[in-house]
């Protein structure tokens, strides 16, 4: 079984994308972007929708990130044992 937080952690800038979507909110129709790795949305803890397509592809690259520092304390908690 592939391990998805390592998968994302190995993610290349190139594999970092942005779909626009929309959404009724209010009664009215909003538009929002998110950012996509492996043409999958993801979320950090700033959310997933954003108004702008840099907003989306930073918290994409955040994401990745996020997942390199939990492969990475896994593998230091590893070589504590």
């Amino acid at each position: 079984m592939t391990d998805k937080i390592a998968a994302y952690a190995m993610a290349l800038q190139s594999d970092i994308n942005t779909e626009r979507f929309q959404v009724v909110e209010n009664g009215k129709l909003q538009t929002y972007w998110i950012g996509t790795v492996y043409g999958g949305g993801v979320a950090t803890n700033a959310g997933y929708k954003f108004k702008t397509h840099t907003e989306a592809w930073d918290n994409a690259s955040l994401f990745i990130e996020q997942c390199a520092e939990i492969v990475s304390e896994r593998l230091s908690k590893k070589g504590e044992l």
